[in-house]
């Protein structure tokens, strides 16, 4: 009999909630529910044992205010599982007791349906409906007449050109000893550029390899010689010869004599020549010797070599149609080896641009940065200008018009320099000081990354090439692909002469001709008058650059020290609570580059520590990293000005 108590005991409640489920279905939620309160302070069970819940909250202190409009309200509380009445201004709880054993309780809005079980209201899942039959298909709608013919359209535009495009290629895989790289295709966006996706033939055309080093040729030598048997009056000896492991070797000598004055008609008045082998020739003081006669016998007095005055570079003798001799062949030092002046120029003002204008449409590079981010960037760039750092070398090659007036056929060379320490330096202010490069260099030192150029009415318009540019901590060493620099040139003046053998100036030793003038400047130190380059930086450059230790440590991405500057510009920089640094992808490519699966623009991932690993090309396809970052590129631009150096 206990087994059977017990029984009907564990089943009343599901027989209470079956029997409100059908008194609900047979009448109403009113007529199934009655008020848990009888009056205000006590809670008494409903006569049907169903509570109708008015209110849900997730806790109790989630509960509204109990006010007089919710007197007598059943409010149910999630956790834990309870019951509560609005009773005189306080929400009363309504335990799960004996005396309510079998009870329910309704929420019709959230259809949850509760049972008094063994002291605790708990939720009981109500039964799923059998689903409704699906309807009939409906008829198929009748097929609409068919439209008129639209009117003819617009004549389409001009169909793209074809682009050939000329890129000097170092010696690699392509070329063994550098040469040309000539690229070919239609240009679909018609901006005037082939862009990599437009590529459709590459060719190349090779330099040879370098020949056999010639014998060594013929030097001169010119020494003092003093007042003897040789000459009377001093002057010089010339030994011509070849420079051996022994030193060097004469083959032949020639005296230079000063004239002597005449005493007489009859007295050699003319400084007189003799040739001769390595012991040496003689003079005929008297004026009737072999060597030829310099001067008349007036009395006139000169100095005239035997064998004519035919110019020899390099022999430390400034000749009519030379513009120095500094005595040696080397580039480089002021003096080149055809013994023309060096026109070396240095930037000594640059701006990095933040957005774009009509010289330069695109500008991802400086428009992913922000305006705190660059004001670091551009004090960065002008205090390495200022203390020589950030020294970015051009070297005009192939220069004949030193007054930057009209020039052909010239290379603008662009190398890394450092100041030559001295007094008074400042790289803002720079004229005809001196720099060391340590790099960048042919056997013959010249410039191995060069633009093709030429100078029209003052204007200077180079490119397009890849050069490398040293921009400091921020950018550092950026491999740079030169679409466009145009700059003006300034007025000419006479170099200056170095006063003790250091900076600024040439030495004397180069013997430079004193009339001789040059154009000192390019660009103007202003937004409106400065030279401009607009090009792409690699993405395999910024890569290689340690992101600055100014921005790592602000961002709140959690920037390490293994992070790069292509790992902020792809990941951004959130300084809390401004972006310093847009999310910014590689917006073009390098066309001197292979392109990566079907070319740019690319799109680059990184992982968990910011670190980029992955690309994607135009089609959405991984590629290989190293290909696909050494193809990538973003737009950038440049504003700059430059003085007059001498490059050592």
């Amino acid at each position: 009999m206990n087994r059977d108590l017990g029984r009907m005991n564990r089943l009343a409640p599901i027989g209470a909630a079956l029997r409100w489920m059908a008194c609900v279905a047979a009448t109403s939620l009113a007529a199934c529910s009655s008020g848990g309160a009888t009056s205000e302070g006590s809670v008494s069970p409903p006569s049907n044992h169903v509570y109708s819940i008015a209110v849900v909250a997730n806790t109790v202190g989630a509960l509204p205010k109990c006010t007089s409009s919710l007197y007598g309200t059943t409010a149910y509380v999630k956790s834990p599982s309870s019951l509560y009445s609005c009773i005189a201004g306080t929400w009363v709880p309504i335990p799960c007791a004996t005396v309510l054993g079998g009870a329910v309780a309704y929420a019709s809005a959230s259809q949850t349906l509760l049972a008094c079980v063994s002291g605790q209201w708990t939720q009981v899942p109500l039964p799923q409906g059998p689903p409704g039959a699906t309807g009939a298909t409906g008829a198929t709608g009748a097929t609409g007449a068919q439209g008129a013919t639209g009117p003819q359209g617009a004549t389409g535009d001009a169909g793209a050109v074809s682009l050939v495009v000329q890129v000097p290629v170092s010696s690699g895989t392509a070329c063994a000893y550098g040469g040309t790289e000539i690229q070919s295709g239609v240009d679909k966006n018609g901006n005037n550029l082939l862009d990599g996706t437009e590529i459709t033939s590459i060719s190349y055309v090779c330099n040879g390899a370098t020949g056999q080093a010639g014998a060594p040729g013929s030097q001169i030598q010119a020494t003092p010689e003093p007042a003897g048997a040789n000459c009377a009056a001093g002057g010089e000896r010339i030994d011509v010869g070849v420079a051996g492991d022994g030193g060097f070797v004469v083959e032949q000598m020639a005296y230079v004599c000063n004239g002597i004055s005449a005493v007489s008609d009859d007295a050699a008045t003319s400084a007189d020549v003799a040739p001769g082998g390595p012991d040496g020739g003689t003079v005929d003081a008297s004026g009737t010797g072999s060597a030829s006669d310099a001067g008349a016998d007036s009395g006139t007095s000169g100095a005239e070599a035997s064998s004519g005055s035919s110019a020899i570079c390099g022999d430390g003798i400034r000749d009519p149609g030379e513009d120095c001799d500094d005595g040696n062949l080397t580039n480089l030092d002021g003096c080149d080896h055809l013994c023309r002046f060096e026109q070396d120029q240095r930037v000594n003002w640059l701006k990095l641009q933040f957005a774009s204008d009509a010289f330069c449409p695109n500008d991802a590079l400086g428009s992913a940065f922000m305006s705190v981010a660059q004001t670091t960037i551009q004090d960065s760039l002008d205090n390495g200008i200022g203390d020589g750092s950030i020294s970015i070398l051009m070297r005009m090659s192939g220069l004949t018009d030193l007054s930057g007036t009209n020039a052909s056929g010239l290379n603008v060379g662009v190398l890394g320099g450092t100041p030559v320490p001295g007094m008074g330096y400042s790289g803002n202010a720079d004229l005809d000081w001196w720099y060391t490069v340590s790099g960048g260099l042919t056997a013959e030192r010249f410039p191995i990354d060069a633009v093709p150029g030429s100078i029209a009415g003052k204007v200077l318009t180079a490119g397009p090439g890849v050069v490398t540019m040293n921009l400091g901590p921020i950018f550092g060493p950026l491999r740079f692909y030169v679409l466009d620099l145009h700059t003006t040139i300034g007025a000419t003046n006479v170099p200056i002469t170095s006063a003790a053998a250091s900076p600024p100036g040439h030495l004397l030793s180069e013997h430079l001709d004193p009339a001789l003038t040059s154009f000192a400047t390019m660009g103007q130190k202003n937004p409106l008058g400065a030279g401009t380059i607009c090009g792409r930086a690699r993405a395999s450059s910024l890569a290689q650059i340690p992101i600055p230790a100014s921005l790592a440590g602000q961002c709140i991405e959690g920037y390490t020290a293994n992070n790069t500057v292509l790992d902020l510009l792809v990941g951004g920089c959130v300084v809390y609570p401004f972006q310093t640094v847009n999310r910014t992808q590689p917006d073009t490519g390098d066309p001197t580059m292979p392109i990566a699966g079907a070319g740019p623009p690319y799109s680059l991932a990184a992982n968990g520590t910011h670190i980029v690993t992955t690309c994607r090309d135009l089609s959405g396809t991984e590629v290989p990293l190293d290909t696909c970052l050494s193809s990538a590129a973003y737009s950038a631009y440049l504003k700059f000005a430059t003085d007059r150096v001498i490059i050592k």
